[in-house]
C-alpha cells in the first residue's frame, strides 16, 4: 500500500493550498481565501519549494491591488 504524505498550507491568508506528491510529480488543490469551491493543479516537474514561492508570489499580487 502507496501511503502519501499530504502537505497542508495557508499561504499568506490568501490560498489553501494542499498538495501530494505522485508518481508524476506534485499534485493537488487549493482554494482561495476561503470562497469554498476547490480548484485543482497538477505540476510535474516542480518542485515542492517551487509551488509554494509560486503561490506565494500570487499571494503578494492580490494583497497589493
Amino acid at each position: 500500500m502507496n501511503k502519501s504524505k499530504e502537505m497542508t498550507l495557508d499561504i499568506g491568508g490568501v490560498y489553501h493550498l494542499v498538495m501530494t506528491k505522485g508518481k508524476q510529480g506534485f499534485h493537488g488543490y487549493y482554494t482561495y481565501r476561503g470562497k469554498g469551491a476547490a480548484t485543482t493543479f497538477s505540476a510535474p516537474g516542480m518542485t515542492k519549494r517551487q509551488i509554494i514561492k509560486r503561490f506565494w508570489e500570487r499571494a503578494k499580487k492580490l494583497q497589493d491591488v
